[in-house]
């Protein structure tokens, strides 16, 4: 089989798409879009970026608090205590979903808000819980006390209730920081739209993920090496399943309509592609590769014919989020640089409590915001206001001595807004199946569907994306070999049927021609006569033959 020809056509100006490594003027590259790899030693893109910086990452994060200061060791244990407990509640709420068919799917917030409202998960009675020797020393202080003094020690206690009902209120809101950092910024979605089911259902290649410092980008560029790109090639419609008498004319006589009517089985159909400023592309078949945000959208690539029910269907029920992301380059840090992540419980109000802390992995002093996908207030606001926002929220940390270092440099990347993407990677909201995927990645004739959102294992990841587009480079191979099969079978069949028909002829000719008393006609007819035969008994079994050689 010949080597498929390929073309790639990008909408944009750069390869990548929602990898996107955005280049600092000292040329530093820092990732906008995606940034990990997830199992390094196993995933199927590390031998891409062998040559690529890029640093081991534990997620180790600093938590500062409402006001700004660094929250205590006791304080941050008690949040993480919570965070377990709402796990423990989530696992036991999926293993009962299961096994109920009468209970439905739910979102992960719902469940958390319901949780916290019934008081099963009692945010505090953790915070209040005391250690065994905490217990011990308040035991021996209330028997040391004397009658008189308990009254005194009764308005102490209601004192201290009072304290620690501040105390539960202010863990709350770091174990909602916690939540976000453990599960919104991984997956892409807020907790009030994302599956209950869909928890953990993600498979991983291990636990040795590592941030690309080196630039994400440099993967789809290699891999994109030697292949014709069309940039700026934004696509309006794609007509498919076309036959080559769709785009060329036929011909007119009998005979030639009736060759092509037979030959019409074992051509493969075509697709045309037309974009946004008029030009057309001609091929075979086509991947397509775009963002479920723009399937989504009806109106943005017209299919024709339509995609299936089924298909549409399945683009609907699974959700698309955001991870927005603003980079900020200062003069110098003002912050402790030992850990990856710094979060920032000042900044759930704006929606910007986590900050990558890029200075221990480069030595440049870079902190890039992921903000908020649930916070709409930033929709259509100037560049400006969204730096400003975060700059407010870094100002009240206790580490800042005076006022801010000069920012140097700063960029923000609004997926949600950019025209060619509407979103950064699709999640499981509620209602997800894992058949979901299945749907989305089948073809639908010459028409062929890649993407993180087509693969059930691997969804809203880079690894997921590549592995999606191997197996749809195999189905098209499979797909084309499948007519050229069909061609050289027919070309087969057709030869030994013209054996078949000059077999019958020569019997005639031998009928005729047998009477002659010329010996040498006689000897040479009888080589005819077992030829004929030899053929005839071929073109029989000639079909299961040639299957199963091309099998």
């Amino acid at each position: 089989m010949k080597e498929i020809k390929i073309t790639i056509l990008e909408a944009t100006d750069r390869v990548g798409g929602r990898i996107y490594s955005y280049q600092l003027k000292d040329g530093t590259p820092v990732d906008m879009g995606a940034s990990w790899l997830y199992g390094m030693s196993k995933n199927p893109l590390a031998q891409f970026c062998k040559d690529v910086a890029h640093s081991p990452t534990s997620y180790e994060s600093m938590i500062f608090g409402e006001d700004g200061e660094l929250v205590e060791e006791q304080e941050s244990e008690k949040a993480y205590q919570i965070l377990q407990a709402a796990c423990k509640i989530i696992e036991k709420e999926k293993r009962l979903i299961k096994e109920s068919k009468k209970r439905e799917d739910i979102s992960v917030g719902q469940l958390l808000k319901q949780s916290i409202e019934d008081r099963s998960l009692d945010i505090a009675a953790i915070c209040s819980e005391e250690s065994p020797d905490e217990k011990q020393k308040r035991k021996m202080k209330d028997i040391d006390l004397q009658w008189s003094e308990r009254k005194v020690r009764e308005r102490e206690r209601q004192k201290e209730q009072k304290e620690k009902s501040l105390v539960a209120e202010r863990t709350a809101r770091i174990y909602q920081c916690m939540l976000f950092a453990s599960l919104e910024v991984e997956v892409g979605a807020s907790v009030d739209d994302l599956s209950l089911l869909s928890l953990g259902e993600r498979e991983k290649f291990g636990d040795d993920d590592e941030l690309i410092t080196g630039g994400m980008e440099e993967i789809p560029k290699r891999l994109a090496r030697d292949i014709p790109i069309l940039f700026n090639w934004v696509v309006k419609s794609i007509r498919h399943n076309l036959d080559e008498s769709d785009e060329s004319e036929t011909s007119s006589s009998s005979l030639g309509l009736a060759y092509e009517s037979r030959m019409k089985r074992f051509k493969p159909p075509m697709v045309e592609l037309t974009s946004l400023d008029g030009r057309t592309i001609h091929g075979n078949c086509v991947i397509v590769t775009v963002p479920l945000g723009i399937l989504k959208r009806n109106d943005i690539i017209k299919f024709d014919p339509p995609l299936s029910t089924k298909r549409q269907l399945a683009i609907k029920s699974l959700g698309f989020g955001f991870q927005n992301k603003i980079l900020l380059l200062f003069e110098r840090t003002f912050w402790p640089f030992e850990m990856d992540i710094i979060q920032c419980v000042n900044g759930v109000q704006k929606g910007m409590t986590f900050f990558i802390n890029y200075f221990k992995f480069t030595g440049k002093p870079i902190l890039v915001c992921i903000y908020s996908s649930k916070n709409q207030k930033y929709k259509g606001a100037k560049e400006e206001k969204i730096i400003l926002q975060a700059l407010d929220v870094l100002e009240e940390l206790e580490v800042v001595k005076g006022p801010l270092p000069r920012l140097v440099e700063a960029k923000v990347c609004r997926w949600d807004e950019c025209a060619y993407f509407l979103g950064s990677n699709s999640f499981p909201n509620v209602g997800y199946h894992p058949s979901v995927h299945k749907i989305l990645s089948e073809p639908q004739g010459n028409l062929f569907f890649a993407g993180e959102h087509t693969i059930s294992k691997y969804w809203g990841t880079v690894h997921g994306a590549y592995l999606s587009g191997a197996e749809a480079a195999s189905s098209v191979r499979k797909w084309m070999a499948y007519y050229v099969q069909f061609i050289w079978l027919h070309i087969i069949r057709v030869i030994f049927s013209g054996f078949h028909s000059l077999s019958l002829s020569f019997r005639k000719e031998i009928r005729r021609k047998v009477i002659s008393k010329n010996g040498k006609k006689k000897s040479g007819v009888f080589v005819l006569i077992v030829w004929g035969y030899a053929l005839q008994r071929q073109t029989e079994d000639a079909s299961a033959e040639m299957i199963t050689i091309w099998i």
